[in-house]
């Protein structure tokens, strides 16, 4: 997919349900090249058409373009002293698969663990880079890099119990 696809979808994501001319305005391309942008967007499972706001209009109702319920998902990155959490979840934060690492190894090392193990669990998921929305990636606060242990707890609670 090539940058209008992310952008399309970034603005869709951040704006809301939008009508093809307002994604034409933001993105300042012609009628056709959206309507090849958008296709293929509908056609993946990303997006869908028919969402609608709230607004009179005369004649013929505005289809407007809004994420799908369906595809969407979020890779979950989590390292603390120790240990790697890594997983992916859909847009409502659900987990749907993740795998927990215990360390003995830099920071450094550990984050170049993640792309592997992010594949891994797309694979396990059957699940395309094109169906990953976002990263959510969490760092301790203060850590006591001696004691290997957290000082400060900044996550979400969407690693507990790995």
């Amino acid at each position: 997919m090539s940058r209008f696809h992310g952008t399309t979808l970034r603005l869709v994501r951040d704006m809301g349900p939008l009508s093809r001319t307002e994604l034409m305005g933001e993105m300042g391309v012609s009628s056709p090249s959206l309507t090849k942008i958008a296709n293929r967007l509908v056609e993946a499972g990303l997006l869908h058409e028919g969402g609608k706001r709230d607004e009179v209009n005369f004649g013929r109702p505005r289809q407007y373009l809004d994420l799908a319920e369906t595809g969407w998902r979020v890779a979950c990155v989590s390292l603390m002293p120790g240990r790697l959490e890594v997983g992916i979840a859909d847009k409502d934060a659900r987990v749907l698969l993740a795998r927990r690492f215990d360390l003995d190894c830099s920071a450094i090392q550990a984050l170049a663990m993640v792309p592997d193990a992010l594949r891994a669990l797309q694979a396990e998921l059957d699940l395309g880079d094109d169906r990953i929305a976002g990263l959510c990636l969490t760092l301790p606060g203060h850590v006591d890099l001696e004691g290997r242990r957290l000082l400060a707890v900044s996550r979400p609670g969407w690693g507990e119990g790995l």
